[in-house]
This record gives structure tokens, sequence and C-alpha cells, in this order.
């Protein structure tokens, strides 16, 4: 769209997109306002401005860009003027206010030879995406860009997300003023990361050498810290910068000669180059005009009009035409002002609070360095929330350093209305993200999208970043995008969040929201890979599932029970610590959980009483005699499990005559085979039938309900005496594609049922998938009984139909049912240790005997039920079991596995226990205590086999003669091992020597000893000496740590005179020490090594 050498053009609420190039074009036209109009998917600008107002004479050209959005715009951008969202070039006095940018490539605003520029309460978020050495606002190289004012402006998230920018590293800023260019008015915004740099040293403003630029009464706020170093530069450039002094003149600081010289052309002569231009004429008679001295008079831009005067232009020009270049420069030196023209001041800083030193920097605010601190945070109303509003308090602190700072209209920046309809929301599901974050598994978000137009999601962005605390940096992790997220173990231990940046399918961008940190579980020793992906699937259902008490919802309640459920499981999922018990426990719990909840759905035929049936038994034993072929063509054979009709092409009904019960809902598999389909035609079909109220007719010659299977085709037919009714082939009414296919085996599920509403409703499932179902408007089936027919055809001799049975998978179940057996046969009722209260014992028998009476011939829902009743009271038992006891008679017990921690007592009438255990499992924590001994089994324990307590006994199991046998503890244990130390302390032992029985049914001493009485300790020096036992004293008792749960003798130490050991012979090794040197003597048949202390 193009608007020439117009006035007092209206364009509003327009819809600007999907142009190849330029959106609108405004060339010498005033008062043009574009308001409310939808900008995107522009090849270049969607704005372009020219030739508005008279520069000459100042006149504002009275154009006003207002309440406009602008978003993935520029695709095809040719040069610098089309890449920005707005270009204005040649104007004057043009407005753009209340506009909202995101998701630029480039940037919001490039101007070039202009004045009086207003761009002012605008959003500006992700712009310069793909740009470096650029500004969301640009101009650059022109002395004569006078009177352009920057303020009240937010801008966010400035910059490029490459790592490393394939343009080059320079950076992309916020407000960009470049090459000596004449600056603007820059106040009263906010920057929120506000510039990006690939080496980090970005800025939120920055200028290239400009001169008269204020920029004050702004805040920077850095977040993103490995972007940004400083907060605010706009760089005079130094008085000389890139000039040699070959011609010995020395030009005061401030004196800003080179970018005097770069404007005027002339620079080359001093920096080597040779290079001389004419500065622009027209431009300079501008700015020597008297219309311009009396427009920018006590304005900033004054000193800008003495700074390029036309007394110092004609005096270096002359001196330089003469080549007097020495002279030329001292004359600029003598005639420049010898100041900074720039000024930083009154600003606030936080996070980056570095502001460029070459400018005039003064007043300045600064808040935390490095970091946001909860100081920084109370300066405003909701830091968190982005709302950059400052409190009184907030305002009156940051005034007494910058006391000119001027508080900020935030809430008045931004679209004044809604543009392109309401804006996208999400709402992250924290508590349903999918999957455990631990390595190896994917995770997956879930959020909920709303939006009030009713618009469909659009390209929904997701971002992840990585954080080493929940509360600390996170940084994006490039390259990963999308709703999952593979976990690799560099991230164990870590955090984890991810940003979801909603779009409809206008492509209008929502509010990005984040979510809280996920922790990634360490990685530990135990399995939980079964239960990650349960609680992914309870997650993925619970995602989707809608509460109400509508068919296809679930009860509230249901819903609550399910997260509840899921939330302890995560629990224990993310717990490095967790066991392997805990973990299998609350696997069970939560499948057995998701189970019930699959089950909880409401159906359309809830309270209709169906009875859900194979057709298996109707057509095996005695039953096949109740089928008859309606048709008396008597064409119906049994073989091998099904009953074929039309067997020898000829037509036939077959009609079973047993009576089943109301709301009956049957399961078959059926084929029908076409012996010439040339012949089937719209005469061929297959009929089911329900509510037949006659055993020796068929069909329309009484009441009935039937289904019309056709190639490709289902329809439906209700006969009743004077209503009856042909609804036609099933389309409107067909749930999927799946079609009736002649000549395929189908699985077909079929029934008529009454309502609770008075209503009667049909259904067909076709390979397991609902293809059909209706709630008649006539009631006069309602409550009929009747019998049911299978048809092959009543009209044609085409058909061969066989109907087989459908057998239920019953492997689960009965893999359930042995493994609930196998529990009982191990289980004691009682109140003891491993045992179990007779309630939850019997209420398992029961729930077994129910399921033996399910068979194959059952429908899969029946034998599913079955089995989850299984499952459920099994886990009911497991958990009911007796963790802590006494035990007071001989035999063996199982190690409860599904409590965290044991307490046992054994009396003094047990003398031999023995503790079954899992090998595959690690144990509980166990403490036992008995007469004469302890012994503590630390969690998660791995033990080889089955092992006797060790008890006090008397006699060892094999001979020993190394001494007087004072104890025996667990007589005959041997061969067992341990994945790490368990604590023996055998009381009043300490004086005693101890041995063990080893693997070649004889006894070594243990000698080895530790300082410490802990875990730690003796794991260390057992793993550094290789020795299965060590020792350690405490008070009058022995300690013993062993990896090895063998029998313990403890036995009285004989004093004798040690003999003279007799010299190994030379270079022969030295075998096993074969005493234990105790008190001077030695004791013959205990091997073992020489005695040691070690820590």
């Amino acid at each position: 769209m193009a608007i020439k050498n117009s006035n007092h053009i209206t364009l509003q609420d327009g819809e600007i997109a999907n142009s190849s190039v330029k959106g609108i074009l405004i060339s010498k036209s005033a008062n043009v306002l574009v308001e409310g109009c939808n900008f995107y998917s522009t090849g270049q600008n969607p704005i372009a401005i020219e030739y508005c107002g008279d520069r000459a004479t100042l006149t504002s050209s009275g154009n006003m860009i207002e309440n406009n959005i602008f978003h993935h715009t520029n695709l095809l951008p040719a040069d610098r003027l089309s890449r920005p969202a707005i270009s204005i070039y040649n104007s004057v006095g043009d407005v753009i206010q209340y506009n909202e940018f995101n998701d630029l490539y480039f940037g919001a605003l490039d101007l070039s030879s202009v004045n009086d520029i207003y761009f002012q309460y605008n959003k500006l978020a992700n712009v310069e995406q793909l740009s470096s050495d650029a500004g969301a606002i640009y101009w650059g190289r022109q002395f004569d860009t006078l009177g352009n004012t920057i303020r009240y402006n937010y801008f966010e998230n400035v910059g490029s997300k490459l790592t490393s920018n394939y343009l080059h590293s320079h950076q992309a800023v916020s407000i960009f003023i470049d090459d000596a260019s004449t600056g603007g008015n820059i106040y009263g915004n906010v920057f929120f990361d506000g510039g990006s740099q690939t080496d980090g040293t970005g800025v939120s403003t920055a200028g290239n050498g400009p001169e008269f630029s204020h920029v004050w009464g702004n805040i920077s706020i850095t977040t993103d810290f490995d972007k940004m170093s400083h907060s605010f530069q706009m760089n005079n450039w130094r008085d000389t910068v890139n000039m040699k002094n070959q011609f010995g003149v020395k030009v005061p600081v401030g004196t800003a000669a080179s970018s005097w010289l770069s404007q005027m052309g002339m620079r080359g002569i001093y920096d080597g180059s040779g290079s001389v231009r004419v500065p622009d004429q027209d431009a300079l008679k501008m700015m020597w005009s008297d219309t311009w001295k009396e427009h920018y008079k006590g304005t900033q831009w004054e000193g800008a009009l003495n700074h390029y005067a036309k007394n110092i232009y004609e005096g270096f020009k002359s001196r330089f035409n003469a080549e007097d270049y020495a002279g030329a420069l001292q004359f600029l030196s003598d005639n420049l002002v010898h100041e900074r023209t720039n000024k930083i001041h009154n600003n606030v800083s936080i996070g980056r609070t570095q502001i460029n030193s070459n400018s005039n920097n003064y007043s300045n605010y600064s808040g935390s360095e490095g970091t946001i601190s909860a100081e920084d945070k109370a300066l405003f109303v909701d830091f968190d929330s982005k709302d950059f509003t400052l409190t009184k308090e907030g305002l009156a602190k940051i005034q007494k350093t910058a006391p000119e700072f001027k508080e900020i209209p935030f809430n008045e920046i931004g679209l004044k209305t809604n543009v392109g309809g309401n804006k996208p929301v999400v709402t992250v599901n924290p508590g349903l993200i999918s999957g455990v974050a631990a390595a190896g598994n994917e995770i997956e978000v879930s959020y909920t999208f709303a939006d009030q137009d009713g618009d469909l999601e659009g390209n929904t962005k997701i971002y992840w970043y990585a954080g080493d605390t929940a509360d600390g940096k996170f940084e994006q992790i490039y390259g990963v995008e999308g709703n999952n997220f593979k976990v690799t173990e560099e991230y164990n231990g870590r955090y984890l969040k991810y940003e979801i940046i909603p779009y409809d399918t206008q492509v209008l961008r929502g509010e990005a929201v984040m979510s809280a940190p996920i922790s990634v579980r360490k990685t530990g020793s135990v399995d939980i890979s079964k239960l990650s992906e349960v609680i992914k699937s309870a997650n993925d259902l619970l995602s989707t599932a809608q509460a109400g008490d509508q068919p296809g919802q679930y009860p509230q309640a249901s819903i609550d029970i399910l997260k509840e459920t899921v939330a302890k499981a995560l629990e224990i999922a993310n717990d490095p610590d967790a066991y392997q018990y805990q973990v299998n426990q609350i696997t069970d719990v939560l499948q057995n959980a998701l189970d019930e909840f699959k089950n909880s759905v409401i159906g359309v035929l809830d309270g209709a009483n169906v009875n859900k049936m194979s057709i298996n038994s109707l057509i095996t034993g005695k039953n096949q005699e109740k089928w008859i072929d309606a048709l008396g063509n008597n064409d119906i054979v049994f073989e091998n499990g099904s009953i074929i009709l039309g067997a020898t092409g000829k037509k036939t009904v077959a009609l079973y005559q047993g009576e089943l019960p109301q709301n009956t809902e049957i399961t078959f598999k059926m084929k029908a085979e076409v012996a010439n389909p040339e012949k089937v035609g719209d005469d061929g079909w297959i009929g089911i039938y329900f509510r037949q109220n006659t055993t020796t007719d068929w069909g329309w010659s009484g009441t009935c309900a039937m289904f019309d299977l056709k190639q490709f085709e289902i329809a439906f037919q209700e006969y009743a005496p004077g209503e009856s009714a042909y609804n036609g082939p099933i389309k409107s009414l067909t749930k999927t594609d799946k079609k009736f296919v002649y000549d395929q085996e189908h699985e077909i599920t079929v029934g008529t049922y009454d309502l609770p509403t008075g209503k009667v409703m049909i259904a067909l499932k076709l390979d397991g998938e609902e293809v059909y179902s209706d709630i008649l408007d006539s009631t006069a089936l309602f409550e009929k009984e009747g019998y049911f027919a299978i048809s092959s055809s009543a009209n044609t001799e085409n058909f061969k139909l066989t109907v087989s049975p459908v057998y239920a998978d019953v492997s689960v179940l009965d893999e359930t049912i042995r493994a609930a057996e196998e529990f009982l046969e191990n289980a004691v009722i009682g109140d003891g240790y491993g045992e179990y209260p007779e309630e939850v014992i019997k209420a398992l028998e029961e729930a077994i005997k129910e399921a033996e009476a399910v068979t194959k011939d059952d429908v899969q829902s029946v034998v599913d039920k079955a089995e989850l009743a299984i499952r459920q009271a099994l886990t009911a038992a497991k958990g009911e079991g007796g963790s802590d006891g006494t035990i007071s008679e001989n035999g063996s017990y199982a190690i409860n596995y599904d409590f965290p921690a044991s307490d046992l007592t054994v009396e003094k009438s047990a003398t031999d226990v023995t503790l079954t255990v899992d090998p595959e499992q690690g144990t509980p924590e166990i403490k036992v205590t008995a007469d004469g001994v302890e012994m503590e089994i630390p969690a998660d324990t791995l033990i080889s086999d089955h092992f006797k307590l060790p008890l006090v006994g008397t006699t060892p199991s094999a001979e020993f003669t190394s001494g007087e046998v004072d104890k025996v503890y667990g007589a005959g244990n041997e061969g067992i091992t341990t994945n790490q130390p368990v604590r023996i302390v055998l009381k009043g032992a300490n004086g005693l020597g101890i041995a063990y029985k080893n693997e070649k049914g004889s006894y070594s001493a243990i000698l080895k000893t530790v300082k410490e009485d802990t875990f730690e300790a003796a794991e260390t020096v057992l793993a550094s000496s290789k020795v299965p036992f060590v020792k350690v004293k405490s008070g009058n008792d022995m300690v013993v740590y062993a990896t090895s749960l063998a029998e313990l003798v403890t036995y009285k130490i004989t004093q004798t005179t040690s003999p003279t050991p007799t010299p190994p012979a030379q270079n022969t090794p030295a075998g096993p020490v074969t005493s234990i040197v105790g008190g001077g003597g030695g004791i013959a048949g205990v091997s073992g090594n020489q005695e040691k202390e070690e820590s």
C-alpha cells in the first residue's frame, strides 16, 4: 500500500501481512494516522516514511503511528533501510507511540536525515534476534539528525540468541547512535537485558563517537550476565582517534576534532588514508539557518549547531585548502568546545552497573553488580512479574544519588488496546511434567493454552535452561527447543527450567512464562526405569483428562487421587537416596492407581447394567443346538469353534433361540467372504440383529435393531410397530476412518442398551475402535426383550460368513495370580515380624478365587479388572506386613522389603533363626537384638543368600583346635557375601580371640583392626586390605564389621612361649603365618596376618 502526496489519511484496524516487499509506504504526506493494525510476515518494512514534513523550515509532518503491533516482519530485507519495522527518511515530526514490537530479526526503527522524531511509550521484546553491530533504534553518520527524542519505552531481551553470531562479533543493543552522528534525548526508558554481545560486553545504549547525546533518567536491568558487562555507553570518540599526529598539533581533551573531521569529510589527511569528500551542503545550510538556530535554541542541540557553525567550517576550510593542515587543525582545536558532549546522568543500573568512561557521567545510581539482590527488587512494585514501576520508597532512595531522576509511567507503556485480537495465555502445569528428570530419561512439559478469541495454538516456542541451584543463575541450553528434553548425565544433581512463549494461529505472541525449577535426580544405585514409565503414563493421561460428570470425563475425586499418587511417586523417583524397595512399592501403587483411574472414566452406559460377553459360549457345546436358520435353508455349520453361515452358498439368517440378558454386548470375529464380487451390488449386506421379538422369523417382520454392514459402509435400521426407520449409511456418526471390508476378518463388539434416561443407545466397535454410536430418538425398543441373530445377506447367495470366538489374553492375569500365590505360600498371619493381618490375607485369597473363575472366554475388560483386583489386594497386603517384632521360635523368616527399617528382638528360646533374602534387592535397614549379640544391616545391602542370625551357641560347626572356645555365633554360616559392611556387636568379648569360618571349612583369625567404630572407617580398611572382616574394641564388647556372613568363634588365647621363627629361604616367598601372636605365644590351626590397627 502506498500513501503519496496525501493529507489526513487514517488507516485503522487493518491486517497487513504476507507482502513480498513493504507493507505501507507513506511519501510526501502529512497527518497520516496508522492505528490498530497488525503487521506480520512482510518481506521488508511494514512501514516506510519518506519526505514527510519540511526539514528546511522544520515543519512537522503530523504523521502518527500509534497502537499497532509489529511481529515476524522484514523476512526478506535488501539493505539497511529495509530491515527495521519502521524506517523514516528525510522527514520531520513523525510520532511513533504506544506500539508493540516483538520477534523481529532486525530492529524497530531506523532514522536517516530526520528531525524531531518522537519514539515513545512503545514496548519492544525479542528484537535484533539475528543482528549484530545494530540497534533496535538506530541512526548514524549524520551531523544534521537533531531534535530526536526516545522516551518512556520498554526494551526486553534485545540481541541475538546465537552463541556465536554468524554475522560478526559486534553487539546488538537497544539504542545505537553510530559513527559521530548527532545524538538524541534519551530518557525515561526501561531496559531489561537490553543488549547482547558474543564476548559478554553488551550494553543497553551504545554510541560510536556521537556528539550531544543525553542519556538520563533511564533504568537498565541486567539478568543475563553473560551478554552484558555495562549498562550505558555513549562513547565520544577520543580527540584524535585514528589520527596520526604527523603535524605536531596537541588537541585538548574533549575537543572532538576527530568526529568533526569525519563528518566534514576531511579526516583522511590526518589519518593517513588521504581521502577527502565534500559534506552535504544542503545539510550545512540548514544547520546554519536562522530557522534551525531559533528552533533549537536552549536545547542540547544548540551545541551541535555551534559545533558545526559556519565560521568554524569556513575558517578550517580556508586553511585546509591552502594545505596548511597543521594550522587548520590548530584552528579547530582553538574553536571547538573542550568538553565531552555526551552526558550520561541520573540513570539507574542494576545487575550490570558499569558506565562507559569516555563520556560525561555523573549522579548515576548503582545497584548490585553481577547479581540481583533483594534490595534491588525492593525498588520496584513487582520485580519478578516485571512490573518495574518504582515504589515511593524506591524512587526516594534513587533520588538521593540521582536527584534529577523522574518517575517513569511504566504501566502506560505498550498497546492502548488489543490489536489483532487477544493475546494467548499459557499456564504451566509443573505437577504434570511427563517423565522423571533423571539421566537417560526424556521429560515432556505440560501446559495449558488459552485464547479468548478461540484461536488455536500456533507455533508456541519452548526453550530450556539449566542451573546449579534452584534459586541461582540459569543459562539457556542452546540448540534445544520444544516440548521434550532428553536428560543426560551432565545435568545430574542440577536443575532445569523451561520457558514457554505462546503463539496463536494469528501469530500473536503472549507473555512468556517460566516454569519452576525441576530437580534432576542424581545417579543412584536403584532402577527407576519402570517407575519413570508409569509416571509418564499417568501424567500423559492427566494432562488430557477433564473433570466432570459427562461421558468421557472423570470424577474430580479420581483426578485428585491420581495426582496425589503421582506426587508421592515423583518424590521417591527424584530422591537419590531412595531404596529399591521404595521404588518398587510406589511403582505398584501408582500402576494400580492409574488402572483404577482409567476405569473411573464416565461412560454413557454408566448405570445401564451392561452384560459384556464374547460369543464363545453361544457357539460351543449344547448351545450350538439353539441356532436355527430363520430362512429355513439350514445352511449353518459349526467348524473349528466357529459358526459358518452360507457355507454352501445359500441365504442364511442364524437366529439364536436362547434368551440373553437385557443390555447384552457381544464380541466376536467375523469374516464375510464374497464368491463373486461383481454380484455384490447394493443388495449385498451382512446383518446383526438385537431384540428380535420372535424365535422363528427375522428382521423387519417384527421388532428389532439391525446393523447393516456393507463394503466400506455401516448403516442402522430400527424396526418397531408403527415406528420403523432406516437411518441409511452412517457417516456423520462415524467416529473413525475404519471401514468394514469384505474378505477381511474383523473383531466386532456390538450392543443395544437401555439407558437410565429412558432412551435406547446402539453402538458398534470395529477392531477395537468405536466407529459408531447413537442414542435413538425413538423409545419403541426401550425395555423390549428379544433374541440375537446374524445374517449372511438375506437377499443374495453370494456370501459365506464365518463368525469366530474371541479369546481374552489371560497371560498377565495368570502371572499376577502366580505372584499372589507365591506371596501367600510364605505369608504368616500374625502381628510379628514379617507377619500379616488376617483380613488382608483373606482379601487377597478372595480376589484370587474370583479371578480363577475368569477364563479366556470372558471379554478382555473383565479379565483386566480381575487382574487389577488381585494387584490391589497384593499391594495392600504387602503394605500391612509387620516390619518390627519379636522372634521366639526357631525357623526361617523372610525379610520384609516393603518398609524402610526393621527392629527385631530375638528371645532366648530361639537359637537357630534364618533370614531369607532376595539377592537382587537391597535390604531395608535391619537392627537385631539378641542375647549376647547385636547386629546392624545398613539400608540397601545386597546379601548373596539366606543366612543365619549370629545367635550365641557353644559348639563350632567344624573342628576348632586353636584355643578354648568361648562362644559360637551363627553356627553353619559360610560363603555368604554382602556389598557393604554389616556391623556385629559381640557382648563381653573384648580381650578374646576371634576367627571366622572360611570357604575351605577351616577357621581364619580376624586380626585387622580399625580405630573408629564407624561404617565409613570400616569400609575404607576392608576395601584397601581386601579382607572380609575388621574389628574394633568398644568397652567390654568387640565390634566386628563384615562383608561375609560367616560363622564366628571367640576363644581364649593360650599364653605360651613363642618359638623362634625360622627365616624363609632366600628368594622364596613367605607363606601365610600359621600362628597368632598373643601374649608371646603361638596358636596352631588358625591362620591369618599379624594384627595391625588402621584407621
